[in-house]
């Protein structure tokens, strides 16, 4: 696999998160780089679905240069790995995790 050197600088500071039904609209998240960046996220999934689709929805903002195929990659070895920390954090802690609606 060639290595893919990343045009993208972090400018980003602040990012606001709407929740939205986006069940209509076939996905689980969108990413808006307008003046002051936001994401909106379906609230109605899991907790680790949630996370990762925040994850991706901030790559996105982040590295604006890669495709979907490279931020899913990007998501699923970070996402995945940070999730793991989530659920150790969650656990000592007590939390319930909310169980995915359907």
């Amino acid at each position: 696999m060639a290595k893919k050197h990343i045009k993208s600088k972090v400018v980003i500071k602040r990012v606001k998160v709407y929740h939205k039904n986006l069940r209509k609209d076939r996905v689980v998240g969108y990413a808006y780089s307008e003046s002051e960046p936001y994401i909106e996220i379906d609230p109605n999934q899991s907790d680790k679905e949630y996370f990762l689709t925040c994850t991706h929805e901030l790559f996105h903002l982040l590295l604006p240069d890669l495709s979907e195929r490279n931020i899913i990659r990007i998501e699923k070895t970070f996402g995945q790995a940070l999730w793991k920390s989530v659920k150790r954090l969650k656990k000592k802690w007590g939390i319930k995790t909310k169980k995915k609606k359907n």
